[in-house]
Order: C-alpha cells, then sequence, then structure tokens
C-alpha cells in the first residue's frame, strides 16, 4: 500500500483536542474531517494490527466514494454537524458529563475535489495502530497538557475515567490491559495510560506531526496548515479550557500532585512548570478581581 497523503490520520489523547481539530478542519475548503466513524469493533475481530490497518484503508477508499458521488458519509454527530466538543457544558447528577451525540450518515454539503482532504480521527484505536498507520498514511497526533486530561478524563464518561483504555485499545494492545489490571488505584492508571498516549507519539511521530491543543488556541487553528495548508486562514475565536470551570478543583489539585511525582513520557513534551501554571494563572485571576 502507498502512502497517500490525502488520507489523513488523526489521532491524540482522548480529550485532547481531537475533536475541535475536526470542526476547525471542517471550516476549509476542500477537506471533510469525521469524527470517529469507524467500527473498530468489528475490525479488530480481523486479528492482527496489519489486518486491522488495511481494513482501515478499505475504509477510507468507501467513504471518499461516498462523499464524492452521493455527498455522504459517517461519522459521531450533533444534529447533523460535527461539534467542537463532543460532551455537554453541563454536569448530570453524578457530576459527569455525558456524550450527547449519534454515530449516523452525514451530508457533506460542499463541494469537494476528486483529490479532497480526508481527515479521520480516533484518539485510542489509532494510537494503539500508530506503528503500523504510520508507514501508509499522513499521521498527526493532539497533545494537551497532561493535568488538564487528567481533570477531563475525571469529567466525562469515557473508559479513561476509571483509568482503563477503549475496548479495541485494549483488544490492539493486550499487554497494556494486563499491566493496567495490576494497578489497584485509579488514578495511577489514568498516568500510566497518559504515559503511554505520549509515549506512543514520542516513538512514531516527528516533533512536526504532534499538535499541541495550547497552540491550537494560541494561533486561533492556524498551526493546523501542517495538515491543511488552507488552515493558515483560520481566524477562530478560540479559548483554553485547560483550567474549565466544570473540573473539580479539589481532584486537580490531588492529580497534580501526583503528576509531579511520576515518571513518564508526558515531561518529553510539557515541563512541571506548565503543569504547576494551570494553578499559579488561576490565583493570579483571583487575585486581580
Amino acid at each position: 500500500m502507498n502512502k497517500n497523503n490525502r488520507n489523513i490520520v488523526l489521532t491524540g489523547i482522548a480529550r485532547s483536542g481531537t475533536t475541535l481539530v475536526c470542526y476547525l478542519l471542517n471550516k476549509l475548503p476542500d477537506v471533510v474531517a469525521l469524527h470517529e466513524p469507524i467500527r473498530f469493533k468489528k475490525l479488530v475481530k480481523l486479528g492482527s494490527p496489519e489486518k486491522i490497518v488495511e481494513g482501515v484503508a478499505q475504509f477510507y477508499a468507501g467513504t471518499r466514494h461516498s462523499i464524492l458521488r452521493y455527498g455522504a458519509a459517517i461519522s459521531k454527530n450533533r444534529n447533523g454537524r460535527i461539534p467542537d466538543n463532543p460532551f455537554g457544558n453541563r454536569l448530570e447528577k453524578d457530576g459527569i458529563r455525558l456524550d450527547d451525540q449519534e454515530k449516523s450518515q452525514i451530508i457533506i454539503d460542499k463541494a469537494v475535489s476528486e483529490e479532497f482532504l480526508l481527515c479521520v480521527k480516533h484518539p485510542g484505536p489509532f494510537t494503539a495502530l500508530l506503528k503500523w498507520l504510520q508507514p501508509k498514511f499522513s499521521c498527526f497526533a493532539t497533545i494537551r497538557n497532561p493535568l488538564s486530561i487528567l481533570a477531563s478524563w475525571n469529567s466525562v464518561e469515557i473508559p479513561e475515567r476509571e483509568g482503563y483504555p477503549s475496548h479495541a485499545v485494549q483488544k490492539i494492545e493486550p499487554s497494556l490491559m494486563n499491566h493496567l489490571q495490576t494497578i489497584g488505584s485509579k488514578y495511577e492508571r489514568q498516568i500510566y495510560l497518559l504515559d503511554w498516549y505520549f509515549s506512543q507519539y514520542q516513538k512514531y511521530l516527528s516533533e512536526d506531526r504532534i499538535i499541541r491543543y495550547e497552540d491550537i488556541i494560541q494561533t486561533q487553528g492556524q498551526c493546523l496548515r501542517v495538515i491543511a495548508t488552507q488552515a493558515k486562514t483560520l481566524k477562530e475565536p478560540l479559548a483554553s479550557k485547560n483550567k474549565n470551570r466544570l473540573y473539580d478543583s479539589n481532584l486537580m489539585q490531588h492529580l497534580q500532585e501526583l503528576l509531579l511525582k511520576a515518571d513518564g513520557a508526558f515531561w518529553h513534551f510539557y515541563s512541571k512548570k506548565e503543569v504547576e501554571m494551570i494553578f499559579q494563572d488561576d490565583a493570579k485571576t483571583v487575585e486581580q478581581r
């Protein structure tokens, strides 16, 4: 299989901004970005990573055909549109935000050329398959301040909230799951899982293929030009949610203490000062009021 630079694999740590990237890319001409459209429960039954990647390639081919011929594709969506955040902006009774999307066919209501850029994002499965995907696709990953990721994991209903990866990742990387099951504390499992995510990108992607959430916010989306050159025209009014009002502040302080004591690949991408600054910046804001 030859590498197809018009088929983009977008992965990243769960809750690091991958959906936001899709939302922004869909604003660009000749680009379609889909949010977790692949049914990996079916693909993992193929067995080996190599066969799963062949299945991924077939999905891209089928989806390109569907978009060009019928103007439609499968994607997670909210009311037929890919949102900037898959989770709602309010807490349920148990203090958790729920994913209010559905996976269904959406209409691609813009003209695209035969060579349009097709971006598909799957945080967990694509990360687990990165070793095999990278030689065959143009691959990118999003990352985010590790403390904010941990805080977000604990605010939404996803497997990572309990310190475990998605079902597909468990099947692709059984050794990861086996090790996680030996760790008693869910927060320690979360930190180990966070290290796994970051280590995959450190191993298999060059630095220019790794996109920081913070850079997306600061550049108003223009840093996404590494994926699609058209993104240099973006000027979206974006605000950082690294210290989201929906995150539990007391829990964040506890997670910060655990994180600062831990070793992990996340320190290759973020400094301990950047983790500490989340609370320091918040304290300064309070003082200024």
